[in-house]
C-alpha cells in the first residue's frame, strides 16, 4: 500500500512493530519516515482483525487498542453467554 503522512500516522504502531524500526511523518511534506529513510510503500506481513467489546460504550476493544494481530489469536469463540444467562452457540 501507499504510505503518506496520514497513512503512516493511522497506522503507525503497526508499522514499526513489522519493520522494527521507528516510523515518523512530516505532515507538511506528507511524507513518512522508517528511521529516517523515506517510506512510501509497504505490503503487510500479518493478517489483522478488529475486536468488538460487548458494552458499547465501556469496553475496551479494538477501538482502545487497536486491531489484533492474527498470530495473538488463540482460540475460537464457541458460545456466547448474555447478562440474562443465554447461553447462545456458535457453530
Amino acid at each position: 500500500m501507499k504510505i503518506t503522512a496520514n497513512e503512516a500516522r493511522l497506522y503507525q504502531i503497526f508499522l514499526e512493530w513489522e519493520l522494527e524500526k521507528k516510523v515518523d511523518y512530516d505532515w507538511d511534506k506528507g511524507t513518512a519516515y522508517a528511521d529516517g529513510e523515506p517510506l512510501t510503500r509497504h505490503q503487510w506481513k500479518h493478517g489483522y482483525y478488529f475486536m468488538a467489546g460487548d458494552n458499547v460504550m465501556d469496553s475496551n476493544d479494538s477501538r482502545y487498542w487497536g486491531p489484533v494481530p492474527e498470530e495473538y489469536i488463540v482460540g475460537i469463540v464457541q458460545y456466547i453467554i448474555r447478562k440474562d444467562r443465554e447461553i447462545i452457540r456458535l457453530n
